[in-house]
């Protein structure tokens, strides 16, 4: 029994021409044999394709490989892109952020950079795992502040509790007091009482 393929993959290679000038260079050559042997060990992505921009800068995505495998990815050709590492990907780190942040979850393509081991699936269980365990710190933290609360409340009645005993207890002995003097005004008022 196989493994159904859930993932078709476009392999994405791009070097600057600052780094090369042969007709295709080590680099690209590098990145695609990296990349193959990557997808052979993984039963859940096929590698439909690749993209090359070889002597373009990654600094902007106005690059035709780029472009191109952005057209598969909009015609549901492709749903998972795969790179060497993010540099190959791009430079410019605030674009490539918009991408696997926004665009690429979006279009529910999966990025994987290989050299970083980085896999947006990963990433996005791990984001949830985090974000649960979050959660649990949020409503545990919450927890232990209303029960810190209901402690002092406890507190507090307990003050008040023991202080309205001792008031009680004050109280009693003031009566007893009274009852004392009452009892002495009794006895010596009968004693001055002239007897007929």
């Amino acid at each position: 029994m196989s493994l159904k393929v859930l993932y078709k993959a476009i392999a994405y290679l791009r070097l600057s021409k600052e780094d090369g000038d042969e007709a295709e260079s080590n680099s690209i050559r590098n990145q695609r044999i990296l990349i193959e042997d990557y997808v052979k060990r993984q039963a859940d992505i096929k590698l439909v394709g690749e993209k090359v921009d070889d002597g373009y800068s990654g600094v902007n995505f106005d690059r035709p490989g780029f472009q191109e495998m952005m057209d598969l990815i909009r015609d549901g050709k492709v749903n998972c892109v795969i790179v060497k590492d993010l540099s190959r990907f791009a430079r410019n780190f605030v674009e490539s952020g918009k991408y696997l942040q926004q665009i690429f979850p979006f279009l529910n393509v999966r990025f994987i950079a290989i050299n970083d081991n980085y896999d947006s699936l990963k990433a996005d269980a791990q984001q949830k795992v985090d974000d649960a365990q979050k959660e649990l710190d949020d409503a545990k933290a919450e927890a232990d502040k209303e029960l810190g609360d209901a402690r002092k409340e406890l507190a507090d009645a307990r003050r008040k509790l023991d202080d309205g005993w001792k008031e009680y207890d004050d109280g009693k002995q003031e009566l007893a007091d009274s009852r004392t003097k009452l009892d002495d005004a009794k006895r010596t008022a009968s004693r001055n009482t002239p007897t007929a």
